[in-house]
């Protein structure tokens, strides 16, 4: 079955959105109309599979915060554990998430994993929520009989790597302010204090110091150029924000430390290491 996002309205009028699985558009609108709702519009949760767009099924669900990532491992871990089939586990997991977003998501890693793929595959059709760490262990996970141990170890990584990140978060935050008032402060005094001594200098009819001739030029570059390097420099960091979202420009802009299949046979042996432990315990 392939999930489908659906607008429908109640029988008081209003727009109601979420997410159904079903064989065809007809089914979900059958469906509907069998829960009182009218049909407005329904589509593919995952553009691609229908063929109408070249989407890919990581752009069609925006970044999953690491919070979210480790509830969602945790659900998991949780309910196959539990010895619930893992279809089920998802359809569970899709049924608890108030986002619509997540939920497609994981009816559709469901839907793939009805059609007989494993969990590490139905997974990556959305290498932006799950990279490839993360799929390698689930892979290892299930080859080795002990994927319940495997999600719980990511869950807890998945927790703390958010709690890493949230102090770090908070740590960069006093620093930042002080190297951001520190050139407001040096940019204003250029832009509007250094022209008016320059008169005062110009009156004085003596050769200045070589810093002070740079001050001054420094002062006229910014005010003629300053609106311009501004723009610039927010044009970069914006390109280069957008070039880090996707891991494959990260490897080609070479921030990614370990290539793809480097890293997928070394977080291999590491799930493999999770599901020792979990055997022994």
């Amino acid at each position: 079955m392939t999930a489908y996002r659906y607008r429908a309205l109640n029988s008081s009028g209003k727009l109601v959105k979420g997410v159904l699985e079903g064989d065809s558009e007809r089914q979900i609108r059958a469906q509907l109309r069998g829960q009182d709702l009218r049909p407005v519009e329904v589509d593919v949760a995952n553009k691609a599979e229908s063929g109408k767009s070249s989407w890919r099924p990581s752009l069609v669900l925006s970044r999953v915060s690491v919070g979210d990532l480790a509830l969602i491992t945790r659900q998991l871990a949780t309910l196959v554990e539990a010895n619930l089939p893992l279809d089920e586990a998802l359809q569970a997991a899709a049924e608890q998430s108030r986002s619509t977003g997540i939920k497609g998501m994981l009816l559709q890693v469901r839907s793939r994993v009805a059609e007989g793929h494993t969990l590490a595959y139905a997974m990556g059709e959305f290498p932006r929520v799950f990279n490839e760490m993360y799929r390698a262990m689930v892979n290892a996970g299930e080859h080795a009989g002990f994927l319940g141990p495997v999600l719980q170890q990511l869950a807890d990584y998945t927790e703390q790597r958010q709690y890493t990140g949230q102090k770090l978060k908070m740590a960069m935050i006093y620093p930042f302010i002080l190297v951001g008032v520190a050139i407001a402060v040096v940019l204003l005094l250029l832009i509007f204090v250094v022209p008016e001594l320059v008169g005062i200098f110009a009156h004085s009819h003596r050769e200045l110091p070589v810093l002070t001739r740079g001050l001054i030029a420094t002062s006229d570059f910014f005010q003629h150029y300053g609106l311009w390097v501004g723009l610039v420099l927010s044009v970069v960091f914006f390109a280069f924000r957008y070039l880090l979202r996707e891991p494959r420009r990260k490897k080609r802009c070479g921030l990614c430390p370990i290539p793809s299949t480097r890293a997928t046979s070394c977080a291999k042996p590491g799930a493999r290491s999770i599901a020792a432990r979990a055997r022994l315990h």
